[in-house]
């Protein structure tokens, strides 16, 4: 089952995560009349469909219907961050049968709004429901961390930000010392044509905000704020120029997020212009200047990255050049979400689900050791972090104690605010022990350990490799093998399917694991570039190897393989799913497969026949020229016989046409494999 997440990052960038911007179709829908739920939501106007949703509701009689439904308005309360509005129908859909992915919305809700006890036994609950408590072991462990949590330790007052914004406010910055810039969904004038048909709101836009007494936010030069979502800003330390995020279509049909800088002209700004490194159909968003302004942070899902999406950074080379992007180490990006890096001297802060927390994203912090030396992160812990969304800190630099800053969070009803945060006066000190004669204790160096876990997908139907992936589960019968070789001595079996390795620095390490009955698959993982600080606390990493069943005789479709109409070539965009498959032969250099290819209804019976077995050669031939031997591969063509839609010719889709131009495998016969 696909993870269930908030469908927003945060909420005026409603396109990063989950639906996309999709602004062109709300530009052209928004006029139209909309009669019911199902399809408001379809076209994600959720401010409409939550009450179209309720009225349908209390007239279907159908358990199924009602759940999918509920579920609907579930999603469309989320979405407009009314997650009080949200949880009930979220429960009411698991109730009416909808299925773990409504359990799984519940339990996120649940945490946003911190209540940690229920969210635990939701997630426990959620975990008996698929059959895995490793699924869910993260979230289990935030929750764990918030019923843990001693409010006698907070170190922070936190307060809600005076700010008339009239609407979801994120991302403060300070621009000097007596302003900040932070962006709002909902500008101090809005035109109709710029209501976002999302949240029945604006698009996002970028204000300035004077911190004298009952100053009004002011939005900033026209050449910034455009037509679509602008955020994230942030003004180089001399002031000179302005970093932000832009995100648009930019000649796509769903949107994407770049990062734009301008110069500063007199009062005004020029025009801002995308940093050139960028790559297409990638996000770039959340700059953040270095201290000595050389060098710009963000973070980005470039598929390069560890997972998710990662924080980056790129040399300023004057006038207006950048040098090529650099990901920061393992330290700092985990295979989740890392966003909204900030500086203050040589401490970076930046927000993440990835490292341990209290749930959403947290706010953390790294020390600067170095040249590629940092710190084990920190999380700042409540009041600052919470079970919601904690992000964009920024420190008043006219402090000379640091002791105060802003920060925004969507804690409490799920809408972003800003909130200004101040350090408390320390405790008094405990009394001193009695003195004893002075033990000198050597420091001691802090453990790195691997775990890598090999697991298996859950299926609704486990006989049907094409079923719903409902989650994954340690394999308990899998093998684990290393290389170096000398290394196998220590790598220790923590509990079936989950082993531990102490990690030194500078290595690489290569992962083989096998099973009976599954395809051998291997893994990686590189120490390079991590160093230990003094005074470092243990850290602990993750490896994850996934094997695949292996489902004799059974077709399954490759993801991604498909072709143009009344093509047989291969797209660019099938060869990182084929490249997989020759990866998998090679480890598996027993086995023998099948390759079928598909075509739509269009066209002739014997042209379709023909078409399809040279897309299945097409598909053959590829996997030859990556190594594999032509004995091993066997191309078959079904031409339209075996369509993978349920729609009369005349009237599927475009997109219906182009799910039955498909390839698929099918094992024949194998064998384990090895390094």
């Amino acid at each position: 089952m696909a993870q269930h997440k908030p469908n927003y990052f945060p909420f005026p960038l409603l396109a990063l995560v989950g639906a996309l911007l999709v602004l062109a179709q709300a530009a052209c829908t928004y006029t139209q009349k909309i009669t019911d739920g199902p399809t408001a939501y379809e076209l994600k106007r959720y401010h409409e469909a939550a009450p179209l949703l309720e009225k349908e509701i209390a007239k279907t009689k159908s358990r199924v219907e009602r759940g999918k439904l509920a579920f609907m308005l579930g999603e469309s309360y989320s979405a407009m961050h009314r997650p009080d509005d949200a949880l009930p129908w979220y429960r009411k859909a698991y109730d009416f049968q909808y299925g773990p992915a409504a359990l799984e919305a519940y339990a996120e809700g649940l945490m946003e709004t911190e209540q940690y006890k229920e969210a635990l036994e939701a997630y426990k609950e959620l975990g008996f429901e698929i059959g895995s408590r490793y699924q869910y072991r993260r979230q289990m462990q935030a929750a764990q961390a918030g019923l843990d949590w001693d409010e006698s330790k907070a170190r922070w007052e936190v307060k809600e930000a005076p700010f008339e914004t009239g609407g979801a406010a994120y991302a403060p910055i300070y621009a000097g010392a007596d302003k900040l810039l932070y962006t709002v969904d909902k500008p101090l004038s809005v035109e109709d044509d710029r209501v976002y048909a999302w949240t029945g709101r604006s698009f996002s836009d970028i204000v300035a905000q004077s911190l004298s007494p009952d100053a009004e936010p002011q939005p900033l030069d026209g050449m910034i704020n455009g037509q679509y979502n602008e955020g994230a800003a942030a003004m180089s330390p001399d002031g000179r120029h302005l970093a932000f995020t832009r995100c648009a279509p930019f000649g796509y049909e769903t949107g994407y997020c770049r990062v734009f800088v301008a110069d500063r002209e007199g009062d005004s700004w020029s025009e801002p212009q995308p940093l050139a490194f960028q790559e297409e159909e990638v996000n770039y968003m959340q700059p953040a200047w270095s201290t000595d302004g050389n060098f710009l942070y963000f973070s980005s899902d470039h598929p390069d990255g560890i997972g998710g999406y990662d924080i980056y950074f790129s040399e300023r080379m004057p006038p207006h050049d950048w040098s090529a992007p650099q990901r920061l180490p393992r330290a700092i990006n985990s295979p989740e979400d890392e966003h909204f890096p900030r500086w203050r001297g040589d401490t970076l802060f930046f927000s993440s689900d990835g490292h341990a927390g209290l749930g959403g994203l947290d706010i953390f912090r790294v020390h600067r050791m170095g040249s590629d030396v940092w710190s084990t992160p920190q999380n700042l812990m409540p009041p600052l972090n919470s079970g919601g969304d904690d992000i964009g800190i920024t420190y008043d630099a006219s402090d000379p104690n640091k002791s105060r800053g802003y920060f925004s969070s969507n804690r409490g009803d799920g809408l972003d605010r800003i909130f200004s945060f101040e350090m408390l006066p320390p405790p008094p000190p405990p009394p001193a022990p009695p003195v004893e004669d002075s033990i000198e204790v050597e420091e001691k160096e802090a453990i790195w350990t691997l775990n890598v876990y090999v697991v298996e997908e859950l299926r609704r139907d486990p006989t049907n490799p094409n079923s719903p992936v409902l989650g994954k589960a340690p394999l308990e019968s899998a093998t684990l093998s290393v290389e170096p070789a000398s290394l196998s001595s220590e790598l220790r079996l923590v509990e079936p399917g989950h082993w531990a390795l102490e990690l030194e620095p500078d290595r690489q390490y290569r992962f083989l694991a096998n099973a009976d009955g599954y395809l051998n698959q291997d893994g990686s993982f590189s120490s390079a570039g991590m160093t230990k600080a003094p005074g470092d606390a243990d850290q602990s990493f993750e490896l994850e190897i996934e094997l695949d069943k292996i489902y004799a005789g059974r077709e399954i479709v490759l993801d991604d393989i498909y072709y143009d109409f009344d093509k047989s070539d291969i797209r660019a965009d099938a060869e990182p799913t084929l490249r997989k498959l020759a990866r998998d032969l090679q480890l598996n250099p027993d086995l023998r497969i099948r390759l079928g290819s598909h075509t739509d209804c269009q066209g002739g019976d014997g042209y379709n026949q023909a078409l399809s077995q040279r897309r299945a050669e097409s598909a053959v031939n590829f996997l030859i020229e990556q190594g594999i031997a032509p004995g091993r591969l066997e191309a078959v063509g079904y031409g339209e016989d075996v369509p993978r839609t349920d729609c009369a010719c005349s009237r599927c889709t475009d997109e219906e046409h182009q799910l039955n131009r498909r390839t698929t495998f099918a094992v024949l016969e194998g064998e384990s494999g090895g390094f």
